[in-house]
């Protein structure tokens, strides 16, 4: 869309003040409402520095809703989005050629406080915790996500997921509270870490920090541009964008917490979650980090064969979504099956007919005969839909990701807590596959430990040896230690080309 055939709509002039205290939602309705009714390619005009409060978003609702709209750009300079309760910033759905520009992201609250860790009780188990700010909470408050956890400041060390289910209030004028401990993901271990090293404990703000609801979501859109934005608060994804199509262009957008602050986190889970898309992502000039999950996860789901009509037809389910896979599969997708109990590669074909895709029925046949003989042990990768040829230029990153889809990562910084090249069955996939890292400098937060796990996981419960192995994963000219990234296999297709150590 060129922006100087677009129509101007400039949100004052529907009575959004930009002052950072006046509710300006029933403005933001009202421009989309006169875009819709005028159908035109359109940009919706914010104010330079303004500062547009958002404080009468409906339970569960975004703050703007872009749905079914086309040729349409959103536009600011330094322009800052404050959400008075944990919402959506911005839910594009259904939508072509969208453009959003010159924005920063951020919640009126909090999302989290850093607390100093008073005792660990290791049989109950247990954290007394004295936080900086209080947690808002009187007598028992309970996790209703069930996977409520926090983190221990020393990230160089990794991220140690400590979960617990309840907050004890011992004494709220002084901030002192009990978290009664999961006894989950090795528990034990990571309370005696803090112990030893007296590390402080990021414990998120109870009914804010850990609400699942993504920051800026994009499902079944074609194109998107995302410019110039700055994303300062999460709850849990930051970027999750699923079942698209066409390009996405992500540029100088970033992951950081707002200036000024002293905040060292943004949010909770990946920054960005990239899965199922048949759209090609390009990242150029981003800044990512300050998030306690993945920078990056690229990749998509895994599927289950649950029955078997011939060696050519089978019906699927998606364990992720109940059964369902919300995502249209086509004729020439092209999908991997692998066995995870014996290790062996089922097939690389392609869908030749969809027979049936309704609800939790996924029912195929593909171009070549397959022994599918072990049905609920066979599991299928759509390579077509794990975002295609995504590519990452010039960005500085700090934490951990996963990248599973095709990719070139081209010219960039990469400060690295922990990162996968792997697929994750049940759950991620596919089996990695033509993935170049050129020119980055590659370096572990920690000196001590590895930086990448590169290969192919068959099973965690049952742990073999697969017959299915990454291809064509390239280090070439990268500032980067080879020893540290750790292969499972020798049959591993790797090549590390005019890579060493730096002495900076």
């Amino acid at each position: 869309m060129s922006e100087s055939i677009a129509r101007i709509f400039r949100i004052a002039d529907f009575g959004a003040s930009g002052d950072g205290k006046t509710d300006c939602c029933p403005a933001v309705k009202s421009a989309l409402s006169a875009i819709r009714e005028y159908g035109g390619p359109a940009v919706l005009q914010f104010e330079p520095n303004g500062i547009y409060f958002f404080a009468s978003v409906p339970e569960n609702k975004p703050a703007v809703m872009i749905r079914n709209f086309g040729n349409l750009t959103l536009s600011g300079k330094n322009t800052t989005f404050v959400l008075g309760q944990v919402r959506t910033y911005v839910d594009i759905q259904h939508c072509h050629d969208i453009k959003v520009t010159g924005f920063n992201f951020k919640l009126f609250k909090p999302v989290y406080t850093l607390s100093e860790v008073v005792s660990v009780d290791h049989k109950k188990p247990a954290l007394v915790i004295r936080s900086r700010d209080s947690l808002e909470i009187e007598g028992t408050w309970l996790d209703k996500s069930g996977a409520n956890f926090g983190i221990p400041s020393l990230l160089q060390y990794g991220r140690k997921h400590i979960f617990y289910d309840s907050i004890e209030t011992l004494d709220a004028a002084g901030h002192l509270y009990r978290l009664n401990v999961q006894k989950v993901d090795n528990y034990a271990e990571k309370l005696k870490f803090i112990e030893e090293t007296h590390s402080d404990f990021i414990t998120p703000m109870p009914n804010v920090g850990q609400i699942n609801l993504s920051a800026f979501l994009t499902t079944y859109t074609t194109n998107l541009t995302l410019e110039n934005c700055n994303l300062w608060s999460s709850s849990h994804f930051s970027f999750h964008m699923r079942y698209n199509e066409g390009v996405f262009r992500i540029r100088n957008t970033n992951i950081v917490p707002e200036p000024g602050s002293d905040g060292i986190m943004v949010g909770w889970r990946d920054g960005f979650h990239i899965k199922e898309n048949r759209a090609k992502f390009i990242w150029e000039d981003c800044t990512l980090g300050g998030i306690f999950d993945d920078v990056w996860n690229i990749s998509c789901s895994v599927l289950t064969v649950r029955e078997v009509f011939g060696p050519k037809e089978f019906e699927m389910g998606c364990m992720e979504f109940g059964g369902e896979y919300p995502v249209e599969l086509r004729v020439g997708d092209e999908i991997i099956l692998y066995d995870v109990e014996t290790g062996a590669l089922v097939g690389d074909t392609h869908i030749s007919r969809v027979v049936l895709q309704d609800k939790t029925q996924n029912r195929i046949t593909v171009e070549d005969a397959l022994p599918l003989n072990r049905p609920q042990a066979v599991l299928a990768c759509v390579y077509s839909l794990s975002n295609p040829g995504a590519e990452i230029h010039g960005c500085k990153i700090y934490g951990t990701f996963r990248i599973r889809c095709e990719a070139t990562i081209e010219d960039t910084d990469m400060d690295i807590v922990y990162s996968w090249v792997e697929n994750e069955p049940p759950w991620e996939g596919p089996i990695p596959r033509n993935i170049t890292f050129r020119r980055c400098r590659m370096h572990g937060i920690n000196t001590e430990s590895n930086i990448m796990t590169l290969g192919t996981v068959s099973s965690y419960s049952k742990p073999i040896s697969p017959l299915y192995y990454t291809k064509n994963i390239v280090f070439e000219d990268c500032d980067m230690d080879p020893s540290k990234i750790f292969i499972r296999s020798s049959h591993d297709d790797v090549k590390f080309i005019r890579c060493a150590l730096s002495e900076s």
